[in-house]
């Protein structure tokens, strides 16, 4: 619980100086691993969307043919 506030910026007064550069580098961790995961959760994001613009430009096709063949009809 203690080592919890610490990550929260709480109760530092008493730490060391080598325990706040442990805690630092903790927490370099800890962001740098949210930011791959956020980076990955994008990329993802973005594979979906472009494979439902593909999607919806091949209905769009579809729908312009059978217009153009009804209205040949």
């Amino acid at each position: 619980q203690r080592s919890q506030r610490h990550l929260l910026g709480e109760d530092l007064g008493p730490l060391s100086v080598k325990e706040l550069q442990h805690l630092e580098r903790q927490l370099e961790v800890a962001l740098s691993q949210a930011r791959q995961r956020k980076t990955q959760i994008m990329i993802e994001q973005m594979e979906e969307l472009r494979k439902k613009e593909r999607q919806l430009g091949d209905i769009n096709k579809q729908l312009k043919i059978k217009l153009e063949a009804e209205g040949q009809g």
